[in-house]
């Protein structure tokens, strides 16, 4: 393989694009602050702030605001657990610094309480019951206002809004083809594809059906027959004739998901059909019409499957002539908050500390799809108006009392004293300054448990 242009490659002699590696034209990695979420109004909304150029952000509470000037940034967050000048962020030779101002409820970066620390890219800053994001070089796209509310931020599809340029620059490009050039929609398990999919569908116009195949799941010696149809006796246990996925999509819009897992002789089958319009089914001597936009999803790096002759580059051409790149959620946590949003079950809830670090702090191993699930599973699991961190499943899989016994140890033993720390503390025969360090360490809030 060697380079093309910018967000390509090109294998043997055919040019294949290589997902957003262009996708904001002309975006540059700059240092940025995102407002995620407050613990107390899970619905009340974000916002992004560019720190390109300034010596000093200062944040505090407020009824809301920005002030800026050509080296200051003022936030003010409507946070009753705020002081009016909590902290501050200050850029220094080694980079940006947060800085406790003296404040009553304190400071934490990472979980961790602090009067002052170097920042790192996706730190996790909580003030009072807010929660930001720090990102040292997310790209930015060189139309990207320098303060954004989450508001303003307009749809770059329908329900897709995003802080993370590559992406909304991806989406705006393919509204304006959707139904047309075929997509290639690429990203891992769980970060939306088939949801992406559906969106294009819609953005297209077609009055046709959306059809979904999961290429990894059809029987190896039947492929044929369910992606071009058959006749009738056409083989053993084919009663009847069946159109085939091609053909059930005519007008519509076909989605071959896993794309990648198609066996040669099937990869080689669907190259004439994508080409031509027309399919033969099996048993059948004529090709029928169909008039299907085709596209394909894969989790897997396509170009090194072709690289070392797992996936046809012919058909990878005509598959991917554009790409839609769905990042893993660990690389776009500028988005936290917003899915949050947008995925929250319904029901008002207030986040305990613990939890509120566990949704923002972190990938999620499962992605959107683990969000979704994770929320539900802890919203379901809430008592007394609060998400705490013992109702969510962990990021990879299992309950957070199953994987930290102590975590789950400490908080039985608040709720069982009704969130008195020194009874608490007490019942699990330990002193209460080790109770209270133990606390501090994970993140939970006695208060939480009255």
């Amino acid at each position: 393989m060697s380079d093309g242009m910018p967000g390509e490659a090109t294998v043997d002699g055919q040019t294949l694009p290589t997902g957003s590696a262009a996708a904001a034209p002309g975006a540059r990695p700059l240092p940025q602050l995102f407002v995620l979420a407050r613990r107390d109004a899970i619905d009340a909304p974000g916002s992004r702030h560019r720190l390109d150029g300034l010596a000093e952000v200062r944040l505090g509470r407020g009824e809301g605001g920005v002030e800026r000037d050509r080296r200051r940034l003022a936030l003010r967050l409507p946070d009753r657990r705020l002081s009016a000048r909590h902290a501050r962020l200050v850029r220094r030779d080694d980079g940006w610094h947060l800085e406790d101002r003296g404040s009553t409820n304190g400071t934490r970066l990472d979980g961790q309480p602090v009067t002052a620390a170097r920042l790192s890219d996706g730190a996790l800053i909580e003030l009072g019951r807010s929660l930001l994001l720090f990102r040292d070089r997310a790209p930015v796209a060189p139309t990207t206002p320098l303060d954004v509310a989450e508001g303003a931020l307009p749809e770059v599809a329908p329900g897709w809004r995003t802080f993370h340029d590559p992406l909304a620059a991806d989406w705006r490009r393919l509204s304006r083809t959707a139904g047309r050039a075929r997509v290639l929609i690429r990203g891992p398990t769980g970060s939306g594809k088939e949801v992406a999919a559906r969106t294009l569908h819609a953005l297209s116009g077609r009055p046709g059906p959306f059809v979904a195949v999961n290429c990894a799941g059809l029987p190896p010696d039947l492929i044929a027959a369910e992606l071009f149809g058959h006749r009738a006796g056409a083989f053993s246990g084919a009663r009847e004739a069946r159109p085939g996925y091609l053909r059930a999509a005519h007008g519509g819009t076909l989605l071959l998901d896993e794309v990648d897992s198609l066996p040669p002789a099937a990869q080689a089958a669907l190259l004439r059909p994508l080409a031509e319009g027309a399919v033969s089914p099996v048993g059948g001597e004529r090709a029928a019409p169909f008039d299907t936009w085709v596209l394909a999803a894969s989790n897997c790096d396509l170009e090194a499957a072709v690289e070392r002759g797992a996936f046809r580059v012919d058909l990878m051409a005509r598959l991917a002539e554009q790409t839609l790149h769905l990042p893993p959620l660990a690389d776009r946590r500028e988005d936290l908050g917003l899915l949050v949003r947008r995925l929250w079950p319904g029901r008002p809830l207030r986040l305990e500390r613990g939890a509120g670090r566990a949704i923002f702090g972190g990938g999620w191993a499962r992605n959107v799809r683990g969000l979704e699930s994770a929320l539900r599973v802890g919203c379901a699991a809430a008592r007394d108006g609060v998400l705490r961190a013992c109702d969510l499943p962990e990021p990879g899989g299992g309950g957070a009392a199953a994987v930290d016994p102590e975590r789950a140890s400490l908080i039985a033993a608040l709720r069982a004293e009704g969130g008195n720390a020194r009874a608490a503390a007490a019942r699990l025969g330990v002193a209460r300054s080790t109770f209270y360090r133990r606390l501090e360490r994970l993140g939970i809030d006695p208060a939480a448990y009255r």
